[in-house]
């Protein structure tokens, strides 16, 4: 048995032109570049550029990642050793040729990635060309040198691996040692979101990236479809207030500017402590829920404050198959040639869907259609209930999945493993919506409610380039209190702004509208029912921009654009001069 085993190793291994430990040498190092630099380095480099996007630790994160690089190492490895003299360097050049190419891709040849968010990055036809003809001369080139000289190639090999990962180690741990600790011991649950105040609900819910237009092809395709939401007006005339989720909701729970291209926690956790309009919400509640993801929310300062009743500890896990698959894509999306990257778009929901909770309907998640689709499960078979506990109004704002890539909602509601498309996922958020204010309606306080229903943003992204112009209007439907089942839903085109949800609310609540500085407001907003097409105004909006004449490229400023017309029209908008310039340190997102 022994002999067969030995002349085994000696077929498959054994090699005149190169010895066993040189082969496992070279290959080694190699191949621990190349598994370093794609699938370690990335991931843990974006990790911690972006850890305020991330819902989980580092501790959670590190050793799926580990294990999956080892794996792949030692399959590498294994293929390599089968091949011998020539064609062994020829299969260990291409991964080094791979690793050289990724490298050069990730470093020079991306050049300014707009923003992921599931849109997809508009190269040219050119410089696609340009750049996998460049991508694929990188990568054949140490192949090429196999044929000049063992000594010659070896020494490239070996030396340049080492120089790529050395580079690289340095890099993490300079980011390691100076990005501050992230924990999570408090969640965003599920808590008193299917309960309701006996009377004075205000109910906002927040559907991401729904933009004016989708509402528009469902009117066309279905004329009859909002007629569920009566007492409701529609308001395609809205102008938003920033281009992403990490600006608007932090601005919109809190009325505090977040002009910043990109806030951090403590600006988030500042906002929370001064904002007044929290405050004067929690005063005048008995119920006050915030349900969105813990990315925007600083949830330490909110449950300090009292400002948030579903923040809780919770328990989570964390799917590592899941973890490996999303740190792949992030990986390939950097280094892959622009040709390919759209096969590889993702964004940190792909990680964070990785956490859930031993009882799933426990934690609150907006990173998926299926946490969307979880709550239609859970009012269908379970409803809503009156909340006995709190004898006054209750607050809830409400954060889906909405409009937003990747689309994994049916028309009707339910997710679905195979992506549906962004209007079947439109009229399943709205099937949801349906469905409680059926429970409002049998409750008996729907008519009583003020409700909202809005997007952070429209269906946008980054520009880049001179031309500057704002996201498209986010949706806007609005049912005032004493609106209800027996008024029929409208249409109006009263110019309306995300500004206005706060003066709405504070009326809602009982406040004094008339002067909203004391409730830390530093723009002037109307409550949206005393708003008509005859009302003139200037509504203002920031868009986030990578603006060319800045030399460094990671560089992010926020323009603020006015308009005096309809925000539907791109042409009526301008900028106003006023700009705030912003380093901006993530990668992909």
């Amino acid at each position: 048995m022994l002999c067969v085993f030995k002349k085994l190793f000696a077929v498959l291994f054994v090699d005149k032109t190169y010895s066993i430990k040189k082969k496992l040498l070279i290959a080694s190092i190699v191949n621990l570049t190349f598994v370093f630099s794609i699938f370690i380095f990335i991931p843990f480099e974006t990790f911690f550029a972006n850890i305020e996007e991330f819902t989980f630790t580092f501790s959670e994160f590190w050793l799926p990642i580990v294990l999956m690089g080892g794996v792949i190492f030692a399959l590498l490895l294994l293929v390599e050793m089968l091949f011998k003299g020539k064609w062994f360097g020829a299969v260990v050049s291409l991964v080094f040729g791979g690793t050289l190419a990724c490298y050069v891709q990730s470093m020079f040849l991306n050049g300014m990635m707009k923003t992921l968010d599931g849109s997809s990055d508009n190269w040219s036809i050119s410089q696609k060309i340009i750049n996998i003809i460049i991508w694929a001369v990188v990568a054949l080139l140490p192949v090429v040198l196999v044929f000049f000289g063992k000594t010659l190639w070896s020494t490239l090999c070996k030396w340049g691996s080492a120089l790529i990962a050395g580079m690289q180690i340095v890099a993490l741990i300079t980011m390691a040692l100076t990005t501050p600790t992230v924990t999570f011991d408090l969640r965003i649950t599920t808590d008193g979101m299917y309960e309701v105040a006996k009377k004075d609900n205000v109910i906002i819910f927040v559907l991401d990236r729904f933009d004016q237009t989708h509402v528009d092809t469902i009117m066309e395709k279905q004329p009859d479809f909002f007629n569920e939401l009566n007492g409701f007006t529609y308001y395609p005339n809205t102008s938003g207030s920033y281009i992403f989720t990490h600006n608007t909701l932090p601005f919109m729970l809190t009325g505090i500017e977040m002009a910043d291209f990109y806030p951090t926690t403590e600006m988030k956790s500042n906002a929370i402590e001064n904002s007044k309009y929290l405050k004067f919400i929690r005063q005048n509640t008995g119920f006050m829920g915030l349900y969105t993801s813990d990315t925007v929310l600083d949830v330490d300062t909110a449950a300090k404050l009292e400002y948030a009743d579903n923040i809780k500890p919770l328990p989570t896990t964390t799917n590592k198959q899941m973890f490996a698959k999303a740190a792949i894509k992030a990986s390939f999306y950097r280094v892959a040639p622009f040709v390919f990257k759209s096969r590889f778009e993702y964004t940190s929901d792909n990680f964070n869907a990785a956490v859930s909770a031993a009882d799933e309907s426990a934690l609150f998640g907006n990173g998926s259609h299926y946490y969307d689709a979880l709550m239609f499960e859970e009012l269908k078979t379970s409803g809503l209930l009156i909340d006995n506990q709190h004898h006054n109004a209750g607050f809830r704002l409400i954060h889906t999945m909405g409009a937003h890539y990747p689309y994994n909602l049916t028309e009707n509601g339910e997710y679905s493993e195979i992506e549906t498309d962004q209007i079947s996922s439109c009229l399943g958020e709205f099937r949801i919506l349906f469905k409680y204010f059926d429970e409002l309606k049998r409750l008996g306080v729907y008519d009583d409610a003020t409700i909202i229903i809005t997007s952070d943003h429209g269906d946008t992204r980054i520009d880049s380039g001179e031309e500057r112009t704002p996201n498209h209007c986010p949706i806007m439907f609005y049912k005032a209190t004493g609106n209800g089942e027996n008024h029929t839903f409208k249409t109006s085109l009263a110019p309306v702004s995300h500004m206005d949800i706060f003066p709405t609310v504070i009326k809602a609540l009982g406040g004094d509208t008339s002067d909203l500085s004391q409730y830390g407001l530093s723009f002037d907003g109307i409550p949206i029912d005393e708003l008509t097409e005859k009302t003139k105004r200037t509504r203002y909006f920031y868009l986030g921009l990578q603006d060319p004449k800045i030399i460094d490229r990671q560089s992010c400023i926020s323009v603020e654009m006015k308009t005096v017309g309809d925000a539907r029209v791109l042409k009526n908008w301008e900028e106003t001069g006023r700009k705030v310039y912003t380093k901006n340190t993530n990668h992909g997102f």
